[in-house]
């Protein structure tokens, strides 16, 4: 893929209390519990899951740090935009394009994004605040 190629991603971050939501969403489906059905807002469940402004910022200047400019947030999600060769050196991967069932080519996605083993807000056993990242 051309190094100087521009690139959209979506990152998706890491939800905050993650064995709180794993027991919430068993309960929400265990007709025993007495919180069966009692479903979040999406005000609620982004107040109590989502990455906090701080660990998204601190996302954005990683990125920002290795010319990636960061478009926007949605929810628990970054849209991101770079060269090819920023991504590639800031994830330590590289990208490249493959040929689907027709001529179209596409990127395939990434599971293994190489971000920093600590950011200032996440705790300091390795990077919780980045799940996934994938190209567009």
């Amino acid at each position: 893929m051309p190094a100087d190629r521009s690139l959209d991603l979506t990152i998706a971050l890491s939800f905050n209390h993650e064995a709180e939501l794993n027991q919430l969403l068993s309960d929400l489906y265990d007709p025993t519990s007495p919180l069966f059905h009692q479903f979040l807002t999406p005000a609620e469940f982004s107040e109590r899951f989502h990455a906090t402004p701080a660990q998204a910022d601190d996302v954005t200047a990683f990125l920002t740090q290795h010319q990636i400019r960061v478009l926007g947030r949605h929810g628990n999600f970054l849209k991101a935009a770079g060269k090819v060769s920023d991504i590639e050196a800031a994830l330590h991967t590289e990208l490249h394009t493959t040929l689907g069932r027709t001529t179209w080519r596409f990127l395939p996605r990434l599971t293994r994004c190489n971000f920093p083993l600590a950011w200032p807000s996440a705790p300091s056993q390795g990077c919780t605040t980045v799940r996934r990242c994938a190209a567009m």
